[in-house]
């Protein structure tokens, strides 16, 4: 096997964790969102939200990933979140 197709089952099998991982995080947001419901608190939570990329940035700059690459990333589960808990 090339080193190309070795690397791609690498992230093939990276991938398929992710996608559990995802799953995770939408039951654990669908129980968010019944809880913001119930209390009457709004989907959105812009100090949660910008306390979280802080942190996640920090982290991320310790294992020397670009931090432009975790506001994308959390930006887009952000706003998946929010449909969700609507």
């Amino acid at each position: 096997m090339d080193s190309l197709s070795k690397y791609r089952k690498d992230i093939d099998q990276i991938d398929k964790k992710i996608l559990k991982l995802l799953k995770k995080r939408i039951i654990v947001v669908e129980k968010i969102g019944k809880i913001k419901k119930i209390n009457g608190k709004e989907v959105k939570d812009p100090s949660r939200e910008k306390a979280k990329i802080n942190t996640l940035i920090i982290e991320a700059r310790a294992l020397g990933i670009n931090e432009e690459v975790i506001k994308n990333v959390w930006h887009a589960l952000f706003k998946i979140s929010y449909k969700i808990e609507k």
